[in-house]
Parts: C-alpha cells; sequence; structure tokens
C-alpha cells in the first residue's frame, strides 16, 4: 500500500467577499497572513475600470482577519 502525504485540514471558517459591498480598496489584500486574496480589474472602455476582491479558497486559512478590518475612507 502507497504511503500518502498528510492531509490538508480544511478551515473552519474561510473568508467570503459580497461582490455587491467589494469596493476594490485592498484593505483585506494589506493584511492577509497568506497572501490569498487578489485583485480583479475589468477594463469597461469608456465607463473606466472596475475592480474588486476574490479569495483564493486554496490558500485561506480561515483566519478572519480581513473580516475584522475598518473600511478606508474614500
Amino acid at each position: 500500500m502507497a504511503k500518502q502525504g498528510p492531509r490538508k485540514k480544511l478551515p473552519k471558517t474561510l473568508a467570503v467577499i459580497n461582490a455587491d459591498n467589494c469596493t476594490g480598496c485592498e484593505s483585506c489584500i494589506e493584511v492577509c497572513p497568506v497572501d490569498c486574496i487578489n485583485l480583479i480589474e475589468m477594463k469597461l472602455g469608456v465607463k473606466g475600470n472596475q475592480s474588486w476582491c476574490e479569495i483564493d479558497l486554496e490558500r485561506c486559512v480561515g483566519c478572519e482577519v480581513c473580516v475584522h478590518i475598518p473600511q478606508k475612507a474614500s
């Protein structure tokens, strides 16, 4: 029987970004200890750019640091 590597434990809670509320301020990116949050930018032509954050759930450790940050002032 082949020896299997250690199983990766799934975090208790994974981070979730509400796309409707994400302003692309990058506060969550700055505080993430495992760099699993990425800024996605989409060019909208004449209207300019739209940006939001996405979480790489494979790398998220469920620490919830991104949940407890104050929102940046605009």
